[in-house]
């Protein structure tokens, strides 16, 4: 497809006619069109460019031309190549008020990061009407992008231990036969190993290296690989889910996740799981375990195993490694998502708390003398120990940037996927 796109777009005369006349004609997919030949040719990442990052800016894009075009039959509300930056920046406050505008949108309002994430698929479009030479300048480039006041460490935290235990056996005790060791497996590859969702789904058999331990990611973010050893627990898993895969995969399917169970349609039986039936998996999971909304998505287990590392290791280095971060900064996150600090600093508040009075002198609660008293003898002490403890926490979050989504915000996922007992 993507010599296809090369070759249609390739004269600069001629790819400005089509891009103007798609915007005229309201030809959307022509226009997405244009914008997989941009990103293929001309983005920072070209061919290597994440599906998952194609996906919402297809959805962004889309959003953005169904707003302009609200009514099929009238003159544009907001003339494509005509938008201002105003236009744009109500477009943004119309997500973050009333959600997307795609047939089949909840109507409800999106997160701030999502409507991050639709800014930057529109950026994208434009560049790509820049390159084709229909737009000199573009609406969307200086307007300001959507803030979460919220810390990052709080709108993806990590699943507490217990929790990611509790998961754990809810499997063994819930699911059986290829579907149990399906899902087991599949836990492990996020939780223990750190695997992105769309890496998980891109996992071969020929992947695995059972002898020596170990799983290569071919299709990491941005065409990155790595190589990464196995848990003893995910290596057991994976032992017992290769020893069922033959009797359930489908006969030249080498995609090392498959469509197990009762209710998938007999065409996808077998076949390689879409990251949205991982998704849906996950989903029901957390919901008979009663978690919490803070703790849905596959992302989330990624950064429990992030953040269970950093707290075996106390090595960032370690941990950018084996999540394949290009910069360590990345990881830095970790740091703070570690809880375990903070608790034992507010378990020493507890302590202090329990004191009894009467192993005291009388004389040390006189309210003139306990004012010269040393800082360090009261629990005061306790509480200037946790507010260094979080500020430190703090500085270390602040250095932390990450540039791209590494996956696509609940709003955005696709409709495509198959549905499981």
């Amino acid at each position: 497809m993507s010599l296809q796109l090369r070759s249609r777009w390739r004269n600069p005369s001629t790819r400005r006619l089509e891009a103007v006349r798609a915007c005229h004609e309201r030809d959307i997919s022509t226009l997405l069109s244009l914008l997989d030949s941009y990103i293929d040719l001309r983005s920072r990442k070209g061919v290597n460019t994440s599906a998952d990052t194609r996906e919402y800016y297809h959805i962004a894009t889309s959003d953005w031309l169904h707003y302009c075009w609200r009514d099929p039959e009238a003159s544009p509300d907001v003339p494509i190549l005509r938008a201002s930056e105003d236009d744009v920046a109500h477009y943004l406050a119309t997500l973050l008020q009333q959600g997307g505008h795609l047939e089949g949108s909840s109507g409800n309002p999106l997160s701030p990061g999502s409507a991050a994430a639709y800014l930057a698929g529109i950026r994208a479009f434009y560049r790509a009407l820049i390159w084709a030479g229909a737009l000199s300048h573009s609406p969307a480039q200086n307007v300001p992008t959507p803030q979460d006041p919220r810390p990052r460490v709080e709108r993806r935290p990590a699943l507490p231990n217990r929790d990611y235990q509790a998961l754990l056996a809810h499997i063994e005790q819930h699911y059986e036969g290829a579907r149990q060791a399906r899902t087991r497996l599949l836990v492990r590859l996020l939780g223990d190993e750190g695997l992105r969702i769309s890496e998980v789904a891109n996992l071969h058999v020929e992947d695995i290296d059972m002898r020596n331990h170990q799983l290569y990611v071919r299709h990491g973010k941005g065409g990155k690989t790595r190589t990464l050893p196995l848990t003893k627990a995910c290596y057991q898993a994976l032992r017992n889910w290769l020893n069922m895969r033959p009797a359930h995969a489908r006969d030249n399917e080498t995609t090392l996740l498959v469509n197990v169970g009762k209710k998938v349609k007999k065409a996808r039986q077998g076949r390689a799981m879409h990251v949205n039936t991982i998704r849906l998996e996950l989903d029901r999971l957390y919901k008979q375990l009663g978690f919490g909304q803070r703790y849905r998505g596959a992302h989330m287990l990624r950064h429990t195993a992030g953040t269970r590392l950093y707290q075996q290791t106390r090595d960032l280095h370690v941990v950018s490694q084996i999540l394949g971060h290009s910069d360590v900064n990345t990881s830095s996150i970790y740091a703070k998502m570690d809880r375990r600090g903070l608790e034992d600093a507010m378990r020493r508040l507890d302590d202090a708390d329990q004191y009894e009075p009467d192993q005291y002198e009388p004389d040390q609660y006189e309210p003139d003398q306990y004012e010269q008293r040393d800082i360090y003898d009261t629990h005061e002490y306790h509480e200037n120990q946790a507010e260094a403890l979080q500020d430190r926490l703090d500085d270390v979050a602040d250095e932390m940037t990450e540039g791209v989504l590494e996956d696509i915000p609940t709003q955005l996922k696709s409709k495509d996927h198959e549905s499981e007992a």
